[in-house]
C-alpha cells in the first residue's frame, strides 16, 4: 500500500525532531563540560591563591611572588574566557531547545491529524458495517415475510 502524505510528513517530522533532540543533548553536554571546567579552574585558582597567601606570610622572594601573581592573572583570563564561552553555549542550548520544541509541536500536530483521520475511518467503517447488518436484517425479514406469504 502506498504511504499516505500525512504518514510521510509524520516520518519526516519525527526524524527532524530526533535530530533536534540529539543536537540539544550535545549542546547541553558541551555546556556542562565547560561549566565543570570553570568550576575546576576556579577551585584551582582558590588553592593557588591560598598558597600565595601562605608563603607571603612566611616571607617570599619578590620574583616568586610576581610569578604567583602572573599565574593567578593567567588563570583569571582563562576563567573569564571560559565564562564567555559558557554564555555562548547557554545561548546555543536555548536555541536548540526552542528548535526541539518547535519540531515537537509540529510532530504533535501531525499526530493529531492522523488520530482524527483514524477516528473518521473507524466511524466510516462502523457505519458501513451497520448498513451491511441492516441490509442483511431487512433481506432476512423480507425473505421470511415472502415465505410466510406464499
Amino acid at each position: 500500500m502506498k504511504p499516505k502524505p500525512l504518514d510521510t510528513l509524520i516520518k519526516l517530522a519525527t526524524e527532524t525532531r530526533d535530530s533536534a533532540s540529539m543536537l540539544l543533548a550535545a549542546e547541553q553536554r558541551d555546556y556542562t563540560h565547560i561549566n565543570t571546567q570553570i568550576e575546576q579552574l576556579t577551585e584551582y585558582r582558590r588553592e593557588y591563591h591560598r598558597r600565595l597567601q601562605d608563603i607571603s606570610t612566611q616571607g617570599v622572594e619578590l620574583g616568586t611572588f610576581r610569578e604567583y601573581q602572573r599565574f593567578l592573572s593567567s588563570l583569571d583570563k582563562i576563567i573569564a574566557h571560559a565564562m564567555l564561552e559558557l554564555d555562548k553555549h547557554k545561548e546555543r542550548v536555548n536555541q536548540s531547545q526552542i528548535m526541539w520544541q518547535k519540531e515537537q509541536r509540529r510532530l504533535t500536530s501531525y499526530d493529531t491529524l492522523a488520530d482524527r483521520r483514524n477516528t473518521i475511518k473507524i466511524r466510516e467503517d462502523n457505519r458501513r458495517e451497520q448498513r451491511q447488518q441492516d441490509d442483511i436484517t431487512v433481506n432476512t425479514i423480507a425473505r421470511k415475510w415472502m415465505q410466510e406469504s406464499s
